[in-house]
């Protein structure tokens, strides 16, 4: 694993489940929707023998309108700042948007331009996906994406962190276009106990927010041989073509395989009989304490923040890694609850350990 990148490893238990579809029958229940157009996708790739372009501007190519993203490293004119990275969108020499990127400088994969309508609005938004990092171990590959909106299109962009992003992460879906967004999750199954998940969760993009799709369940597919199969043929495929990402990983397509959970609760929040209180309050967003950002709950009646939650659910649902919706969090903060639950199910004097903390947003 990668030091500076979130983890996302859950406490497991079990939870309830939806009734399993066949793959052709969970294909139609996703909803395809035929007259969307395909996402329109532009790459730039690190090649395996070029170690200059972590200090120079590298672009993609052009999309059908023109617009190309660009990575510029900003070298530091003093030895106590740290250099940074600039991405741009443009379109011929006009720079539509420009922001820095907070990953390290040097630590990149590449990046996708996508251009595609996430909310339905008949106007294409522009998502950056930054393959940042990658794994030893497992080889979990870790993203970055950037949702530039077409109609404040210099606004300080959506972020949001994905684990195992690819093509099909852009699902249609009766209701529109959703994102897939993946984790790899600690979980158990009655059957098999604890065991290595690999999770996503799908989202609708509305004016500069992400906001989780209710209407659709938690999947979580376990990290079996069969699994590991399936990863390591897409690898070789990869290096079949020269580069890495092209034609990139299939995370949506992962999760149509038959062992995939369809979960009506989200593993990530605690069950409810393991409540020990809520608090009201605001959520003020990452907040950096020593060296660290970590997400800042503000209780109601007090002055200092809380920095005790690391995971924001709304509407039930796991909000992404990283997340910061566009034009960053009101400094007011957003209404919100600080829960905390016991760690194992039991009373809670009996069970031991140090409480479990989740922020939930309200609606």
């Amino acid at each position: 694993m990668c030091a500076g990148v979130p983890q996302m490893h859950l406490a497991a238990r079990s939870v309830p489940t939806m009734p399993r579809l066949p793959l052709a029958l969970a294909l139609l229940a996703a909803g395809p929707v035929a007259a969307q157009p395909r996402p329109e996708i532009v790459r730039f790739r690190l090649a395996d023998a070029d170690t200059t372009w972590l200090t120079q501007t590298r672009c993609t190519d052009a999309l059908a309108d023109g617009t190309r993203a660009c990575r510029r490293v900003l070298l530091s004119q003093s030895d106590d700042d740290a250099d940074s990275v600039r991405f741009t969108v443009e379109r011929g020499n006009t720079i539509l948007n420009a922001w820095l990127d907070e990953e390290a400088p040097y630590q990149s994969h590449g990046f996708d331009l996508v251009r595609t309508d996430l909310n339905g609005d008949g106007r294409a938004e522009h998502v950056i996906a930054h393959h940042v990092s990658e794994g030893n171990g497992l080889g979990v590959r870790w993203w970055t994406l950037y949702i530039v909106d077409d109609r404040a299109m210099s606004a300080m962009p959506l972020r949001l962190g994905s684990e195992e992003h690819g093509d099909d992460a852009f699902v249609r879906t009766a209701q529109g276009m959703r994102l897939l967004v993946g984790s790899w999750e600690d979980g158990t199954d009655p059957r098999r106990g604890p065991g290595l998940y690999f999770t996503g969760r799908l989202y609708r993009y509305d004016a500069g927010r992400l906001v989780p799709d209710e209407a659709q369940p938690v999947r979580r597919r376990r990290y079996l041989n069969s699994f590991a199969d399936e990863r390591g043929r897409q690898y070789l495929q990869e290096e079949a073509h020269g580069q890495r990402g092209v034609p990139g990983q299939t995370p949506w397509r992962w999760l149509q395989h038959p062992s995939t959970q369809r979960l009506a609760a989200d593993p990530a929040m605690p069950p409810a009989r393991r409540r020990l209180s809520a608090q009201a309050g605001r959520y003020l967003g990452p907040q950096v304490r020593d060296g660290v950002a970590d997400p800042a709950f503000l209780p109601d009646g007090e002055t200092v923040p809380h920095q005790m939650a690391t995971h924001i659910f709304q509407n039930g649902r796991l909000l992404p890694a990283m997340y910061v919706p566009a034009g960053g969090w009101p400094r007011e903060g957003v209404p919100a609850r600080l829960l905390a639950f016991a760690p194992y199910d039991g009373p809670p004097r009996d069970t031991g350990g140090e409480p479990m903390y989740r922020i939930e947003l309200d609606r």
